[in-house]
């Protein structure tokens, strides 16, 4: 009778062993699968924020941009306009896929590994990015040969540190994942690819206000945004 009772103790164990080494695989695709989910939209982020930058940086082939006492003046050619209202439209749907494309891989990357539910937050993916207006002198060719115009929202400017002219982007994504009663949480963060002691970077972006010198020109120095995950204790 002992050792009956032995034997059914030891069937018990053996299989709770199995039950727990299963549950234990599961934890482990579930947090494999929300620290992919979760980098991918971070990587997502990067890349259209370097779009972005690039899509801004070609402003310079049609505009000749200064500051003055923080504000943005420039100077462009009458034929030139209909090209800058095309290039503001395309800089402005870079803008918009920030909040659709990302979380689009996210959802699109869940479905894949067949999870149930997913949650993220920010709720809406801030870009941190503000459209910004000019003061343009129109060179004309034909008299009065200069005009003047106000040009609403034609670049961006980072609303993250403005005390620092090289600073880290504050895009943070943070993924949790359901599968089987089970959760896993991870979270994700752009990253700039620069050293912060480097003289001509600018966070990938200007400034609301400026500096004169900050302010030539349309600077997006080092547009090389990229994503890391963050340690589970920091979240």
């Amino acid at each position: 009778m002992p050792l009956l009772a032995g034997m059914i103790l030891l069937t018990f164990l053996f299989l709770a062993l199995i039950a727990q080494g299963r549950h234990s695989l599961r934890q482990m695709r579930l947090d494999l699968a929300a620290d992919t989910i979760a980098l991918s939209v971070s990587r997502a982020q990067a890349q259209t924020l370097n779009g972005l930058a690039l899509q801004q940086m070609g402003l310079n082939l049609l505009i000749t941009k200064g500051s003055w006492k923080g504000t943005s003046v420039g100077v462009i050619k009458e034929e030139q306009l209909p090209v800058l209202a095309k290039w503001q439209q395309v800089l402005h749907q870079k803008a918009q896929g920030f909040r659709s494309f990302p979380i689009g891989v996210g959802y699109r990357l869940a479905k894949l590994q067949g999870l149930s539910t997913v949650l993220f937050r920010p709720v809406g993916s801030p870009i941190y990015l503000e459209p910004q207006g000019i003061h343009l002198l129109v060179a004309l060719n034909h008299p009065p040969y200069v005009l003047y115009k106000y040009w609403d929202q034609i670049y961006y400017a980072r609303t993250w540190r403005p005390d620092r002219r090289q600073a880290q982007p504050p895009h943070t994504t943070v993924w949790t994942v359901f599968q089987n009663g089970q959760s896993s949480r991870a979270a994700a963060r752009v990253w700039l690819d620069v050293n912060s002691q480097d003289p001509l970077g600018n966070g990938g972006f200007p400034r609301i206000r400026e500096s004169a010198l900050g302010g030539l020109g349309f600077q997006t120095f080092y547009p090389k945004f990229n994503a890391r995950l963050l340690p589970k204790r920091s979240y």
